[in-house]
């Protein structure tokens, strides 16, 4: 970072010109967030006092100095970056959070669905769709017209910080997973410490100087929830929402868990209860987007509909294609005019199963019916009436999501992040434990169960698909795996090969002998 770009005045130049005048701080210390909201076991002030950004972009916006904001926007200006010695050697932006996403968060399955749901032709708005919050936002910043110009803040909640968060917590999972077969704890540098993903996550949620329940002190995700679930829920003084309650709580039950597993270190299956908590954690974060985006339907305000369709609805683009691009088209392709808000909001309830939301969960708006709903009403797929248990019939009807999810990893990986073996390991992931892993309870496995289930042998074919793949009972997953991970007849075979096979035996052999 150039000082002259921030100005020389800037506390954090000081620091790095003259190093004795700058004060570190102590990386190992805990920290409290926001009077107790959260208790980090890491030192994340810094990441919290991206808060502060967040309140400049708007107080410069407010006094329609567009210059100002984009300068602390791509800059930085509050949020320093400390060495491993507690010493300040840069500023963090929250530009950066979009621009280094297509290699950071390649292997993210939130990040995933998005840039696969908001790209054309691997673009957004004329740009490559990796950078697809900073596009968004600097095409506010340009914009002449005040209605879009102030919403500049809003959107990097939306859209930078809320991704952050999420990338975080996978970030958390993966640095789990990578300690589930150690034996005794070891030592954990700082880039695979799971407790520090998870703790960077709250402080971006939370951020600085936010109290409880407050919808007006604070600038980040917590302070927006609280604003908008006062359109949803009768909220006591002094307590907060629902959602910003069951997000908090989950964030606790990830902070024990890494705690009393030693970062994942003490089973081997002690990492899949962390993806289970962040599997329930990035649905719930989607609630106050979703919420957001049905007020400002509500109320007609078409420049915030589009920030709020574009930051949540690719979270269901993988669920049902048809429903998401009809979406896609009315609210992010073009500008909102007049639509049928009640069918936009049956076309989104249509997909909350998919990430294992409820109408309970969502809520509705107070004072407008349009956005209620009921679950128990919700008894077919595609026209079929059932009258079993639901959940397990939603749990089963999964099986095409999964499949349509790793074929997705797989072709991003393939067309966009030129990574194919990034995106092969993702998507065998979603083979070995589902994507949609918001749900549990059900007797209904991920895909790799179904491959390999017992419940086959009561299938009369089953024996000569055996007999035929020279007695392997798990043909199917014999094949898969090899395909995921390029051995066997996949070894020299080449990305877009590896692609259709996984895809053929996914949906006509796995799928077909499971519904036998």
């Amino acid at each position: 970072i150039d000082c002259e770009l921030i100005s020389n005045a800037h506390p954090l130049c000081d620091d790095i010109q003259d190093p004795n005048n700058a004060i570190p701080v102590d990386v190992d210390e805990p920290t409290t967030i926001s009077h107790g909201l959260y208790i980090a076991k890491n030192y994340v002030d810094d990441r919290s006092a991206i808060a502060k950004d967040v309140e400049e972009i708007q107080d410069f916006v407010d006094s329609k100095d567009i210059e100002g904001a984009k300068l602390v926007y791509k800059h930085g200006s509050n949020s320093k970056i400390y060495s491993k010695n507690g010493m300040p050697i840069g500023i963090r932006s929250i530009s950066s959070f979009s621009l280094q996403a297509g290699s950071e968060m390649q292997k993210d399955p939130t990040y995933n669905m998005f840039v696969y749901g908001l790209s054309d032709e691997n673009d957004f708005l004329g740009k490559s769709v990796l950078n697809y919050a900073d596009t968004f936002v600097n095409s506010l910043f340009e914009s002449s017209e005040r209605r879009w110009t102030s919403l500049a803040s809003e959107a990097v909640v939306a859209l930078h910080i809320w991704m952050q968060v999420a990338h975080k917590l996978h970030a958390a999972y993966d640095a789990c997973k990578l300690s589930k077969n150690a034996s005794e704890r070891r030592s954990v540098i700082e880039s695979s410490d799971a407790s520090l993903f998870l703790d960077e996550a709250a402080a971006y949620w939370i951020g600085d100087n936010q109290s409880t329940g407050s919808s007006s002190q604070g600038h980040l995700l917590y302070a927006l929830t609280e604003k908008i679930g006062e359109q949803f829920e009768n909220i006591s003084a002094g307590s907060q929402s629902a959602v910003n309650s069951r997000i908090i709580d989950l964030f606790n039950q990830a902070k024990n868990h890494i705690a009393i597993t030693n970062g994942c270190s003490t089973s081997q299956d002690a990492h899949l209860e962390l993806r289970s908590i962040v599997g329930n954690l990035i649905p719930m974060m989607a609630v106050p987007l979703l919420r957001c985006l049905y007020y400002y339907l509500s109320i007609g305000d078409a420049e915030r509909v589009k920030l709020y369709a574009i930051s949540v609805l690719p979270v269901f683009s993988h669920c049902s294609p048809s429903s998401y691009l009809e979406l896609k088209n009315d609210l992010i392709d073009h500008d909102f005019n007049e639509v049928d808000k009640e069918y936009i909001f049956f076309k989104i309830r249509s997909m909350y199963d998919c990430l294992g939301l409820s109408c309970d969960v969502v809520g509705s708006l107070l004072g407008d019916d349009f956005a209620f709903c009921d679950d128990s009403s919700m008894k077919a797929l595609a026209g079929y009436f059932f009258r079993t248990d639901r959940s397990g019939v939603i749990e089963a009807s999964r099986i095409d999501v999964d499949t349509r999810a790793i074929d997705i990893f797989i072709n991003n990986g393939m067309y966009l992040f030129q990574d194919s073996e990034v995106a092969f390991a993702a998507s065998f992931e979603c083979y070995k434990y589902g994507h949609n892993i918001a749900v549990t309870g059900s007797n209904h496995g991920p895909l790799q169960s179904l491959a390999t289930s017992s419940d086959r042998d009561v299938v009369p074919a089953f024996s000569a698909f055996r007999r035929y793949f020279e007695d392997d009972d798990d043909y199917a997953d014999s094949i898969l795996v090899d395909a995921f991970i390029g051995n066997g007849v996949f070894e020299n075979a080449n990305a877009d090969e590896r692609r259709r096979a996984i895809a053929f035996i996914l949906r006509y052999m796995v799928t077909h002998m499971s519904i036998q």
